[in-house]
């Protein structure tokens, strides 16, 4: 597969993106200093503004590439609605307010003095998780608007590319191909992106994994699949097997495996737990409060939904909102029963035109 100059440059804008975003908050954290929720207060609307900012570049970016990617290919056609970046941006990937997210920088400052770590290393740490925290809700929104353009697409799905060296999850899905609503697996720091496309996709090392295992150094195929597993890969094993098999060995991990800091980061903050779910009509999906007030773009769409009597004002809230819950893009296409029903109900919650 010759991979179009328009995933390309969609990846280049996204980490582009992640590093300008990344840098500018590292300016601002290094303003905090030791008393972390007092310094915090001043810079922290910034943050939001700076992140929101990459957000809506890396989604409009991605909700952009999926038509040049098409045509490229020779083989464009007609879409079933447009997407709106600004939805996938000032939250988080999750559904929680960004606001939320990029606290955990505060969050994580704090547990490393708990921890016993002086003030002045614990902001480090701190700063490291809110980096990573604004470096993948970039990313996410980035690939959430690329998963509704996709499926704004008719007869399209997306063909995974990742960017060599990676951990051995993502290099394992390298060139397979997804239908439009089977969701993007990553981790925290995944640079891993959609390559629209209407067949399975081989024979690039970012879409190969036996291309991409090649391709790599002895030392970081060790690193991404022990060396171990790495070593019965040279010697023939499947990728596939040797990196499943690893995955549910008994009192073995998995190779790259989460760390503390980065699986907190997928659930909310807390040390066990799944990812933050909520029950929408009898199913545990991923929903978010962001845009459904009545200033926000996607509170018409959800009222009418709604019907009379369809927002309300919590206790302590400044404007009404749906009462009808908004559902994220990841939640939609576990339960739409088809593209046509996934565009529906993406167009119904506010991220199609």
């Amino acid at each position: 597969m010759v991979l179009p100059d328009a995933v390309s440059e969609h990846y280049r804008t996204v980490q582009r993106t992640q590093l300008v975003v990344a840098t500018s908050i590292a300016s601002l954290w290094a303003r905090v200093g030791e008393d972390f929720d007092a310094g915090w207060d001043p810079v922290a609307d910034q943050a939001f503004e700076l992140v929101s900012a990459g957000q809506l570049a890396a989604a409009a970016s991605g909700a952009g590439y999926v038509a040049e990617a098409m045509a490229q290919q020779r083989d464009g056609g007609s879409v079933l609605g447009r997407v709106v970046p600004d939805e996938l941006a000032g939250v988080a990937g999750d559904g929680r307010p960004l606001e939320g997210l990029l606290r955990a920088g505060v969050i994580e400052a704090k547990r490393a003095v708990g921890r016993g770590l002086p003030a002045h290393r614990a902001l480090n740490v701190g700063g490291d998780r809110l980096a990573r925290a604004a470096r993948t809700a970039v990313a996410d929104a980035g690939r959430a608007a690329a998963s509704a353009a996709v499926a704004a697409t008719p007869d399209t799905g997306w063909t995974r590319m990742v960017n060599p060296p990676c951990c051995s999850r993502c290099a394992v899905q390298a060139g397979r191909w997804f239908r439009f609503n089977q969701g993007f697996q990553r981790h925290p720091r995944c640079d891993c992106v959609h390559v629209p496309t209407r067949e399975v996709a081989a024979g690039d090392v970012r879409t190969s994994p036996r291309a991409l295992f090649d391709a790599m150094t002895p030392a970081e195929q060790d690193h991404a699949f022990t060396r171990a597993g790495a070593a019965a890969i040279r010697d023939g094993a499947d990728i596939g097997q040797v990196v499943n098999a690893r995955r549910g060995a008994s009192g073995m991990a998995t190779a790259q495996r989460l760390t503390t800091a980065e699986r907190e980061a997928l659930q909310g903050g807390r040390s066990r737990g799944q990812l933050q779910r909520v029950d929408v009509f009898g199913r545990r999906l991923a929903i978010t409060t962001e845009g459904t007030t009545r200033r926000g773009v996607a509170y018409s769409s959800l009222a009418r939904r709604g019907g009379r009597g369809s927002d309300v004002r919590a206790d302590g809230a400044r404007y009404f909102s749906a009462r009808a819950p908004r559902l994220m893009p990841e939640g939609i296409y576990e339960v739409a029963t088809s593209r046509e029903d996934a565009v529906r109900l993406l167009r119904a919650n506010g991220y199609l035109r």
